[in-house]
């Protein structure tokens, strides 16, 4: 009754915007998923002026990472490898020939291609892949099993122990450079204060490899000079300045509203693509009879390597807990406070458990901590892991 209601009353309401965050994709349903609420703003007309899609990223600036050509089959702009006019175009400003049209690896394959030997060297900047990616033990073999692993970051991150060289990076404050938002506003960021010891901005560290292995290319003298050639990339940028960016709220790329008249098919039409129910990779059972998720706390980001280190936001949240339902609770014997054994077939972790706060017959915990040790390796169509379900079982410990 409470889903007809909402229902009714969203579609009711003649205009509206859908925003989500990463859990939506944390499932092997989490492409059809998408789709699904997708295929809801056009069933409702809810695009452009009247509404909006709006994916919450998990980290600030994904969207520019992306935009910026991280994705491996991608070209800056989120422009497709195969788009040969636009290829050709970034090949000649970089000045070579041509480009790759065959993507690389999704972080999600690169564990398995270690092993199979396929990878031997990599090279990670300002990710924690030891405790962010999900069954995390296969990750931490494969990293020991690389001939070559470069680490550049803020702090020896728990990935960082596995490297033959760390190369200290500046934080935000640091360094000069531009953001992105999820409505793809580029945003100009000012340093404030000096890097602190040997740190370089990352920018300067590429530059200075480049140079010392002989490549060509890695003679840019400044993060200005970087952005005004991203900007050579596209029409709608040729025009405008750094400067102009320095002194204004943002650029928009490629334009202020998405979808307002039309939409990038052939024949400006959208697409409805029927979606069908796909069931989680493991279900519960008699010997895991819970689900685990994951959740964030609202006092720490991401793996924790930057807030743990705050003595304030650790006092704020306390000891990390695990949540429980209360009638799971009492059928297990376990009140708040206690140590628990939360195990799936991955592996097993202990903590303190927090009774409430969940659903019957789940278990969350923070995603920061070790959970990722115990969550699912099942992939989604773009390559997401499932982190919101893994079966498991839990026990009072002690």
């Amino acid at each position: 009754e409470t889903i007809q209601e909402v229902a009714r009353t969203f579609a009711r309401a003649g205009r509206g915007a859908l925003m989500w965050g990463m859990g939506l994709t944390q499932h092997v349903s989490g492409v059809e998923n998408v789709l699904a609420v997708i295929n809801l703003a056009l069933l409702l007309g809810y695009i452009g002026e009247r509404g909006g899609l709006y994916p919450m990223r998990g980290q600030n600036n994904v969207q520019g990472a992306a935009y910026m050509g991280a994705l491996s089959e991608f070209l800056p702009g989120y422009i497709p490898l195969t788009d040969e006019r636009f290829r050709k175009r970034v090949a000649s400003l970089w000045g070579v020939e041509d480009l790759p049209t065959e993507r690389g690896l999704y972080l999600t394959e690169l564990w398995d291609a270690i092993e199979r030997g396929d990878v031997r060297a990599l090279y990670i900047v300002g990710e924690n892949p030891a405790v962010s990616e999900a069954d995390f033990i296969h990750v931490r073999k494969a990293l020991r099993k690389l001939d070559l692993l470069v680490v550049q970051d803020l702090f020896m991150t728990r990935t960082a122990r596995y490297a033959h060289y760390v190369l200290p990076a500046s934080a935000f404050c640091e360094k000069s450079g531009s953001y992105m938002n999820s409505e793809r506003r580029i945003q100009w960021s000012h340093r404030v204060c000096e890097p602190y010891g040997d740190s370089k901005p990352d920018w300067k560290i590429l530059m200075m490899l480049g140079k010392a292995l002989g490549l060509p290319g890695f003679d840019y003298s400044s993060i200005e000079e970087i952005t005004a050639e991203y900007f050579r990339l596209f029409p709608e940028l040729e025009e405008r300045s750094v400067e102009e960016l320095k002194n204004s709220d943002g650029i928009f790329l490629p334009r202020k509203r998405l979808h307002t008249w039309e939409f990038a098919t052939p024949d400006g039409k959208a697409r409805l693509i029927a979606v069908e129910q796909i069931e989680p990779w493991e279900r519960p059972d008699k010997e895991y009879p819970l689900v685990l998720t994951t959740v964030r706390k609202i006092s720490h980001y991401n793996t924790g390597e930057m807030t743990l280190r705050s003595s304030s936001l650790v006092r704020l949240m306390g000891e990390p807990k695990a949540l429980i339902n209360e009638k799971d609770a009492k059928k297990l014997g376990i009140n708040d406070g206690d140590w628990v054994e939360i195990e799936t077939r991955r592996g097993k972790i202990r903590m303190r458990a927090k009774v409430g706060g969940v659903p019957e017959g789940v278990i969350a915990v923070p995603f920061h901590f070790k959970a990722n040790k115990l969550t699912s390796p099942a992939l989604n169509k773009a390559g997401t892991p499932e982190f919101k379900f893994s079966a498991c079982r839990v026990k009072r410990f002690g």
